[in-house]
């Protein structure tokens, strides 16, 4: 009785995890990410307490890509435990928190990984997770086109996007990056397009007619979310997918069926076609035509900006274990181009993340874990006795493909949905390879017995304790940031919990250090001393932490200036500016730093302002950041800047400026 509960919260937690993540705002958000996270951490953790109580052993399939998957997790860590300046070979990882988060999901997606491989015991119960995945692909695919038709800015019509404290109108369905729907519902109908040749197969094969509402049924939804692929406006996805159906056919798919398979693909396509020209074709054209126009294109040549100066810059410098996992976002901005504006977070090239984040050792891992994959896989695309093994094994390859060719142009597996079920469909292909080794009286089922007491005591004890160390983990990280985003930045209180939860984030201590601060002033000059000293040590800290971010050198330039200490001042905006060199804002900062510097001195001392060095920094400065950004202007910052009206009056008579121009 109880083995069978288990079971059936394994399903519950399989199933909740496919439901949930895309409708989810594809768990992009940290709540929905914890949320996956412990469920499929508890999915694990009952998988094992099932096989340790009831079984009395662990039933393990064995395959070549277990060990690598470990190999490039040990890979990934190894960064945490070196000294920060060891060399530059062997280092630090650039910013330690966020390495160890995405540790946690990388585990998180490996067990999701290990407990569908291990727990699907059925071709049956395949069949199952199949059903649910193009019940969910349909699902998002026709909210998407209904939101695309109805114009609607908001997400189910109800909830305004926001990102960056900006409202967003771009996303697609539930997903805020329509990139990343679109590598999402590719996956999902490369998959169902090889269940439903099985389906054809079958019909043809022996008459019956059991299948056939699945299979029309099957076809109705492959059309629909194809279309919602296309009316997403990823023109990479548009273009991938479509050269993923011709590798399907061509090299994926062999056999006797193939001319058979050929014909039902074409009706598939046709379909889908009549069904964009239904819904119209014209914002589908005008976004492809963009590709045919490269040098018009900005996001394809801020991309190949983006790829030379991150490999240029940071994997020769950091070539053997990278930057540290997840950490692209924090090393990239100090090589930043003056030419490639705006805040990168990522590659938009997951091939090169991982090789700048985990250098040559995770990158040649992680091929290794791909080139083991497929050639684990490859043989059931060509089964020619089980047309459910060809089929479905053909299907869950194409998606396979499609997902790893989507990476070359953008970051889907960042994007919690998509890695979901990029590991499910590839444990799914993995376990019809187990299979047919089966039917061919191949065993590749590892059993570790767990007799004795001492061992079960000591394997159960790792176990729990295992368990508890990722729960511990993932929780309180969130319920650090939970408790901030309750009571806000501002509260000390609550700003020294966060950081005994979670002490490896910078920024808890650098909101820290600004909110101290707040509280030292009495006065507009007047501070204690000794809160302030505390103040500057929490924002130091948060420097050590994560010494890539400038803008904590900025919040000490700022308490400098508060203080009075204008060279102090004038040293950290040194070190911002060489961390941010192309950071706008940044340097529009500094320009009226130093233009209120040049004021005070021509107001007290009547020196002539434009040969000021002081002033030439700042005009310096002033004109950088116009160059990387041609809106970039200092009349919304000019409540902060000393006699603005005469600074701007002075360029207009020098010729800096242009006539009717504001500075």
């Amino acid at each position: 009785m109880m083995r069978g509960l288990l079971n059936k919260l394994i399903w519950a937690i399989l199933f909740f995890v496919l439901f949930f993540t895309p409708l989810a705002l594809a768990s992009a958000q940290p709540t929905s990410l914890f949320i996956v996270q412990i469920v499929i951490f508890t999915g694990f953790f009952l998988w094992f307490l099932r096989s340790f109580f009831f079984e009395g052993a662990l039933a393990w399939l064995q395959s070549p890509v277990n060990p690598c998957l470990l190999a490039f997790l040990g890979i990934a860590f190894l960064p945490l435990i070196f000294p920060r300046y060891l060399s530059s070979l062997l280092h630090q990882s650039f910013y330690s928190h966020a390495t160890i988060e995405a540790l946690f999901k990388g585990v998180s997606y490996i067990f999701l990984f290990w407990l569908v491989l291990n727990f699907i015991k059925s071709e049956k119960q395949i069949s199952l997770l199949v059903r649910a995945i193009f019940i969910l692909g349909f699902a998002t695919s026709l909210l998407g086109i209904i939101q695309k038709l109805s114009q609607t800015e908001q997400m189910f019509w109800l909830y305004p996007v926001i990102v960056d404290g900006r409202p967003f109108t771009l996303f697609f369905s539930t997903f805020i990056n329509a990139n990343h729907f679109a590598s999402f519902i590719g996956m999902v109908v490369l998959l169902l397009l090889g269940r439903f040749l099985y389906l054809n197969a079958k019909y043809s094969v022996s008459g019956e007619r059991k299948h056939q509402e699945e299979k029309i049924f099957l076809l109705f939804v492959l059309v629909v979310s194809s279309a919602g692929l296309f009316v997403s406006l990823c023109r990479g996805g548009c273009v991938i997918f479509t050269l993923s159906i011709f590798i399907f056919y061509q090299v994926i798919l062999g056999g006797e069926k193939k001319k058979h398979s050929g014909i039902l693909i074409t009706l598939f396509m046709v379909s889908t076609a009549v069904m964009l020209l239904w819904i119209g074709l014209e914002p589908i054209l005008a976004e492809l035509s963009t590709l045919l126009k490269p040098s018009d294109d900005v996001s394809l040549s801020s991309r190949l900006i983006l790829w030379q100066a991150s490999f240029l810059k940071l994997f020769l410098t950091h070539p053997l274990l990278g930057t540290g996992l997840g950490t692209f976002q924090y090393a990239f901005p100090a090589v930043q181009p003056a030419n490639l504006y705006g805040s990168w977070r990522h590659a938009h090239n997951d091939w090169l993340e991982f090789l700048l984040e985990t250098g040559i050792a995770g990158f040649l891992l992680v091929l290794a874990v791909i080139f083991l994959f497929l050639r684990e896989v490859w043989p059931v695309r060509s089964n020619a006795v089980d047309p459910y093994l060809k089929y479905n094994g053909a299907g869950a390859l194409a998606a396979i493909f499609y997902m790893l060719m989507m990476e070359l142009y953008d970051f889907p597996l960042r994007t919690t949905a998509c890695a979901v079920y990029f590991a499910v469909i590839a444990a799914l292909a993995l376990r019809l390879r187990f299979f047919q080794d089966e039917a061919n009286g191949i065993d590749r089922l590892r059993i570790i017995p767990l007799s004795g007491k001492g061992k079960r005591w000591a394997v159960g004890t790792a176990a729990v304790i295992f368990f508890f160390i990722n729960f511990s983990g993932i929780a309180r990280p969130y319920l650090a940031l939970r408790q901030i985003r309750i009571s806000g930045k501002n509260s000390l209180p609550d700003l020294e919990l966060a950081i005994r939860l979670d002490p490896l984030n910078a920024d808890y201590y650098f909101w820290y250090g600004l909110a101290l601060s707040e509280k030292a002033f009495y006065g507009k000059h007047q501070y204690d001393r000794e809160q302030m000293k505390k103040a500057m040590q929490a924002i130091q800290r948060a420097v050590e932490l994560n010494p890539g971010a400038g803008k904590y050198e900025y919040g000490l330039s700022v308490l400098a200036q508060r203080m009075g200490n204008l060279e102090s001042a004038e040293y950290y905006f040194q070190k911002t500016l060489a961390k941010n060199p192309s950071n706008p804002f940044f340097l529009l900062y500094y320009a009226i730093f130093c233009f209120n510097q040049a004021m005070v001195e021509n107001v007290l001392y009547e020196t002539d302002m434009m040969r000021s060095d002081i002033f030439k920094k700042g005009l310096e400065a002033y004109q950088k950041a116009k160059k990387i950004l041609p809106s970039a202007s200092l009349a919304e910052y000019k409540d902060y800047l000393a006699g603005y009206d005469k600074l701007n009056q002075l360029l207009h008579e020098k010729g800096i400026l242009e006539p009717n121009t504001l500075l």
